[in-house]
């Protein structure tokens, strides 16, 4: 594996009905979940790379002090992250081309328009694809909005979805 990664999955170890508080979901962990703590913490990386079975592995591995960037759809998660670069579509355009200049934004205001905007943030790479719907909000109704997204999605996202 390169730079010493290693890929481990579990089943989730299933509570019985009696034994849940709150949620299943948010309670059952992986059989691994512990291995992974300890794994985390021989190698001296407290940031783990790949996907969950259910929250109950998030909360496990928190209270052991590690933490995970979620890698998907791009699966496996390595060697692709550092092997396939994904491109954005080039449109011609900055994300400045149609929006209204300060003269313009004042003149909305001063005719009583209520200026505002939609604006998304998705915080894990699991996500990409739920995102894609708002883009195809976007293309279908014009209807303007931002996307705030970590650097993850830019490096390792397959992006060629947005015209």
């Amino acid at each position: 594996m390169p730079r010493g990664l290693i890929p481990l999955y579990g089943e989730k170890n299933r509570l019985s009905p009696a034994e849940v508080v709150v949620t299943a979901y948010t309670e059952q962990k992986s059989s691994v979940a512990d291995a992974v703590i300890r794994l985390a913490n021989e190698i001296g990386n407290k940031v783990i790379v790949g996907r969950q079975t259910g929250d109950g592995d998030l909360f496990q591995w928190s209270k052991g002090g590690v933490c995970i960037q979620i890698m998907d759809p791009n699966r496996p998660p390595f060697p692709i992250v550092e092997t396939l670069p994904h491109t954005w579509s080039k449109t011609g355009k900055t994300l400045f081309d149609e929006e209204p200049d300060d003269a313009t934004l004042e003149k909305y205001a001063e005719e009583g328009k209520v200026l505002g905007t939609l604006m998304w943030h998705s915080g894990e790479m699991a996500h990409n694809e739920a995102m894609i719907n708002l883009f195809e909000v976007v293309q279908f109704s014009g209807i303007k909005m931002g996307m705030g997204v970590h650097a993850a999605r830019y490096e390792t996202g397959s992006c060629n979805w947005i015209d």
